[in-house]
Parts: C-alpha cells; sequence; structure tokens
C-alpha cells in the first residue's frame, strides 16, 4: 500500500477500529517495514490517527517507541494531543474542532432522543457499541419525551410526544449522522 492510500485510510472518520491504538500500530509497522523511506512521513501521517483517543497508557507506550521517541516531530504532537486532551477535560465543545481528539463514526450505535428521567430531557445521545461509550450529540434540543423517532436518509426526525406542557402534534429534525 503507498502512503497516500494509507493516508486516506486513516483520515477516514468511518475507519472502524475496536481502539484507535490498532489504527497507531498499523501505522508504525508499515513504517517499520521501510524506514529508509517511510520514517520522513512519520510527521504528516501520524496527524491521521486520533491520538486524543489512546488511553494515557497507550500514549506513553507511543511516546516511548524508538521511531516516535527519535523523531522530534512526532514528539510535538504528542505533546500537543496531551494538551488537547486536557483542553477538552475543561470544555468539550473544543473536542469537536480537533481531529486528534474527534471520535470516529461507530460501526454500530444506539441513539437515545429526548425521554424523561425526573423531568424531560433536551439530549441527543448515542451509544457506541464498539467503544462501549455513550457521548452527547447535540443538547438543548426541543423537550420531548413519549414520541416517535425514525432515520430518513442519513437524518433523524423526532415525531410527536410531550413536552412537558401537553403533546406534540410536529415533527423535529434533529441531525445528518454522516456527512
Amino acid at each position: 500500500m503507498d502512503h497516500q492510500d494509507l493516508e486516506q485510510v486513516l483520515a477516514e472518520d468511518c475507519l472502524n477500529v475496536h481502539k484507535e491504538y490498532i489504527a497507531f500500530k498499523v501505522l508504525i509497522d508499515w513504517i517499520s517495514h521501510e524506514m529508509a523511506h517511510r520514517c520522513p512521513l512519520l510527521k504528516n501521517m501520524s496527524s491521521k490517527i486520533r491520538l486524543g483517543l489512546l488511553s494515557d497508557e497507550e500514549l506513553n507506550e507511543a511516546e516511548n517507541m524508538d521511531l516516535v521517541k527519535n523523531d522530534a516531530s512526532a514528539q510535538k504532537l504528542i505533546a500537543e494531543t496531551r494538551a488537547t486532551v486536557s483542553a477538552v477535560k475543561r470544555k468539550y465543545d473544543y473536542a469537536l474542532q480537533s481531529t486528534t481528539v474527534r471520535a470516529r463514526y461507530p460501526n454500530e450505535v444506539l441513539l437515545i432522543t429526548g425521554g424523561q428521567n425526573n423531568y424531560i430531557l433536551d439530549t441527543f445521545e448515542s451509544y457506541d457499541t464498539r467503544t462501549d461509550q455513550c457521548r452527547i450529540c447535540h443538547q438543548h434540543l426541543l423537550l420531548r419525551c413519549y414520541h416517535g423517532s425514525c432515520c430518513l436518509e442519513g437524518h433523524v426526525f423526532l415525531i410527536g410526544g410531550e413536552n412537558g406542557s401537553g403533546k406534540l402534534s410536529t415533527g423535529h429534525q434533529t441531525l445528518r449522522l454522516h456527512p
């Protein structure tokens, strides 16, 4: 596989890997196969890996690999990733702008739209079966519970239900699932 093809695969939001560390290891193994020719590509290609999705242990392991230790740009990228992850912990919205921590599209997902838990919810959440994680996709949607929903051409629609002050007879398009 040439570097442009691998770079394109690694950059895909739809890349289906159980853990991002697998994508990182594929890159390192690919470079190690022909180090003399491929080492100069490490900086650009490693920027396609979502390093912010690596656990602290995996990030430490990556940082201690000889190939990464000997490349100043790779070390800088890991340092920037640590700073980004730290910023994300302080402010979630920043994460959506940075490819180092933006999640890839899941293979399977359960959508949670509104509902009621002592009060009516205004969130749209997704549960990723691959990573066993739940995340808020949108917040401050219309309050809605006891509603129907459907997916049509990549869009999620909420239909009817209640909003706390009465029954709703309207539909609401929430978001597009894939670009």
